[in-house]
């Protein structure tokens, strides 16, 4: 298996303030924009599709701020073998989801499997 690329997604301005890390990915990818927290099902699948057409397989990939880490969510679905999860984050993911058709940045964790 061949070394992922990184990928960071430039979704908000958090990665301004970390201009090494941005020299150290392989690509800088803008993404349309997407709503922070809580994102309809029908807009993270259109974002999913864009995902799907520009990121590289394998890779490793930055998600930015908190508010857009459900991504994740729909990112490993993209994955056909087993790999390992690692959450980095400040806060508790596996809260309740929100309701049906929405995609938070609390309860994304409970859909990755």
């Amino acid at each position: 298996m061949r070394a992922p690329h990184a990928v960071l997604l430039d979704l908000d301005p958090v990665y301004d303030l970390q201009p090494r890390l941005r020299l150290a990915v392989d690509r800088v990818l803008p993404v349309p924009p997407l709503p922070r927290w809580l994102c309809p099902v029908a807009q993270a699948a259109r974002a999913l599709r864009f995902l799907r057409r520009h990121l590289p397989r394998p890779c490793l990939v930055f998600t930015g701020s908190g508010d857009y880490h459900y991504l994740t969510a729909l990112l490993i679905r993209r994955v056909r073998e087993p790999f390992t999860l690692i959450l980095v984050d400040r806060h508790a993911d596996e809260e309740d989801d929100w309701g049906p058709g929405l995609l938070s940045c609390g309860g994304w964790i409970r859909r990755a499997r």
